[in-house]
């Protein structure tokens, strides 16, 4: 159907559909399913899980809060997370974030800082860390994920032994989960082609409506790399060549115990 056709047989002006399509104004729950109805929806499971959407879509995010805290590219990409189809991860020195105990992200959130943070400060960025990883692993079905890191990663002693060896087994843990795959690029392995620092390919389902975004965690400034095709293809290929670089997932696992058992 058209959506003068929809307008049409909803009593509805275009402009109404035009702005619900476009995500500009959220549909409520009555308007939803006499669309639902109209487009001839009839299975109860299709029609609730999208009623339950449409309430959901309604409250304000999680990080609604931090929105003046936080860099625009960061808040962006935070919405986009939880409904990405895959996440790829790099990081050449430390656990990403999402991945963190938060001993270790207390630790990585002080000693990475390009100045000195309040204790404050601190604190705050700690808690929208956690809070995200409850918001992306406690979803019904998180994006996959799958993270590459460099074997640095694994041996810099953010916090000291016993933080390190908690994180190590965090990683463990986490690599069991049916949609995570961590793999790592041992030492032996020499240069490659991780010079671009840390980053995320964010790929979503239907890649013609919702291209891929590149976000990219800098030092003093974040960058949210949108409608680049050229710049994401540069990216994607230099992670296809550290995957290719990097242990298969079992090696990995074997690699992180070895080096949380020399601590």
């Amino acid at each position: 159907m058209t959506q003068e056709q929809v307008a049409t047989a909803m009593d509805w002006s275009p402009s109404k559909i035009i702005r619900i399509e476009s995500g500009m104004v959220n549909i409520s729950t009555n308007d939803l399913r006499a669309l639902l109805d109209l487009y001839d929806v009839a299975t109860p499971e299709q029609r609730s899980d999208l009623i339950v959407l449409a309430r959901t879509a309604r409250r304000p995010p999680w990080w609604a809060e931090y929105r003046d805290s936080l860099s625009r590219p960061f808040i962006y990409y935070l919405g986009l997370e939880p409904n990405a189809q895959e996440l790829r991860f790099f990081n050449g020195t430390l656990v990403p974030g999402l991945l963190q105990t938060e001993a270790y992200a207390t630790a990585a959130l002080a000693g990475s800082a390009p100045r000195e943070i309040s204790d404050e400060d601190a604190a705050f960025r700690l808690r929208v860390r956690m809070t995200r990883q409850v918001e992306f692993f406690e979803q019904d079905r998180p994006p996959r994920l799958i993270v590459v890191l460099d074997e640095a990663a694994l041996h810099r002693r953010v916090g000291g032994d016993d933080i390190m060896r908690e994180q190590l087994g965090r990683l463990v843990e986490l690599a069991g989960l049916p949609h995570v795959t961590i793999r790592v690029i041992p030492f032996s392995h020499g240069a490659h082609s991780g010079t671009f620092g840390p980053y995320v390919i964010v790929d979503f389902p239907d890649p013609a409506a919702e291209p891929p975004v590149l976000f990219l965690e800098g030092a003093l400034d974040d960058e949210l790399v949108r409608e680049k095709p050229h710049v994401v293809a540069k990216y994607r290929e230099a992670f296809r060549r550290l995957a290719l670089a990097a242990l298969e997932p079992d090696e990995t696992l074997a690699l992180i115990r070895r080096a949380a058992a020399e601590i």
